[in-house]
């Protein structure tokens, strides 16, 4: 029994994993339940990019854009980043959609930015994927109805 408890603690000294895999289910449940609740309340007439690549051949390198669809196609807005929260082992893009959603609504562009979790990922990675995500947004401003000179951070949690 001693050595069980050893084991344990020592494995969680000097391992990510364990906590990680303690604490990742219940910011998931969560962010299901907000998810559910908020859905009710996206707006109409926003238009979506769903699932944009910004880093070839990284799965979790994904965006999703959102801006008002009333506007002019070829409309730049002021662009917010969103990053989700998580504490950096949890979360996805697409946690808050509905929240992003009404963002938009009122002008903006809103780019939710997927990016690797711990401890599958280490830090930096996710540091890495986020100024890749920013380049990848400015260089196909256009496309993405954003204005490269007006944007701003924001997020939840972590991502705050």
């Amino acid at each position: 029994m001693i050595a069980l408890i050893a084991a344990t603690v020592v494995t969680f000294k000097t391992s990510p994993w364990p906590g990680a895999l303690l604490i990742r289910p219940l910011f998931e449940a969560d962010a299901r339940n907000v998810k559910k609740r908020m859905a009710g309340f996206a707006p109409t007439g926003i238009a979506s990019i769903l699932n944009e690549t910004y880093r070839p051949g990284d799965r979790d390198a994904k965006l999703d854009i959102y801006w008002p669809s009333s506007a002019n196609t070829d409309s730049a807005f002021p662009t917010i980043f969103w990053l989700h929260g998580g504490a950096w082992i949890s979360g996805h893009r697409n946690d808050a959609s509905a929240f992003l959603q009404l963002i938009a609504a009122q002008g903006f562009t809103v780019i939710s930015v997927g990016f690797s979790n711990s401890p599958r990922k280490m830090y930096p990675t996710a540091l890495f994927q986020i100024n890749d995500a920013v380049a990848y947004v400015q260089q196909h401003a256009d496309r993405l109805h954003v204005n490269p000179h007006m944007f701003a951070f924001a997020g939840d949690s972590s991502g705050a």
